[in-house]
């Protein structure tokens, strides 16, 4: 996005100049456009979020000894 020199979002810019985005934001940001377009799916991504962090969970706790 190219802002009008002087502006609020042009000095915004220069003082925090854009990167580049990551596959994980670029998905991410997919993901949310899509849950807002269909609310049964952001339950299902939210499902699936949890599974996944206790999955995560597991498998450390695992790795490290803890019950």
């Amino acid at each position: 996005m190219h802002a009008e020199e002087g502006s609020i979002l042009h000095r915004t810019q220069l003082l925090f100049p854009p990167r580049t985005r990551t596959d994980f934001e670029v998905e991410f940001e997919r993901i949310q456009n899509q849950m807002i377009q269909k609310p049964m799916l952001r339950a299902e991504v939210y499902a699936n979020a949890i599974h996944t962090s206790q999955n995560q969970i597991e498998e450390v706790c695992r790795k490290q000894g803890v019950h």
